[in-house]
């Protein structure tokens, strides 16, 4: 999935929105992140094609970057964010019917649009708000990597 020139939220829009099942979004949408996640760090690898010989998982993906960057770009409150994401897809993996994922899902989600959202006290309505959170996410990485590309670019020149 290309997400360059601000793709994503077409793509976005284009994959999660006719999905119906919160949880199948959720996994659609942590595939999304990570795939930016591995943009942003292959525009730091001299060698990025060697990271597919090592398949690294979400998490590795994530320590790599941050451990390349630190939290210059990924802050500290947006690394924490990622971690709780990978941990909800990580809880939908091993577990049929993970205890509290509802609730945990929720909070993740209000703390992605910094807002409280009575209306997800239900769970009705998730849908829309899981699609924003991911979004928000996923518009800050796909502007740093465009950003990225264009100093990487000028340096060229």
């Amino acid at each position: 999935m290309n997400m360059d020139n601000f793709e994503y939220e077409k793509q976005i829009q284009r994959v999660l929105s006719p999905i119906e099942d919160v949880e199948l979004i959720l996994l659609k949408g942590h595939l999304i992140i990570e795939q930016l996640i591995t943009k942003l760090l292959e525009l730091d690898l001299v060698e990025a094609n060697r990271l597919n010989s090592i398949s690294p998982m979400f998490s590795k993906k994530l320590e790599m970057y941050l451990a390349i960057n630190g939290n210059s770009i990924i802050s500290s409150g947006l690394e924490i964010l990622l971690k709780d994401l990978n941990s909800l897809r990580n809880k939908l993996a091993h577990k049929l019917e993970p205890p509290n994922f509802n609730r945990l899902l929720n909070d993740w989600i209000q703390r992605a649009l910094k807002t409280k959202i009575e209306s997800l006290e239900n769970n009705s309505n998730v849908k829309p708000f899981l699609i924003g959170a991911i979004s928000v996410i996923a518009a800050f990485l796909s502007g740093a990597i465009d950003g990225k590309q264009h100093v990487t670019n000028k340096d060229r020149s």
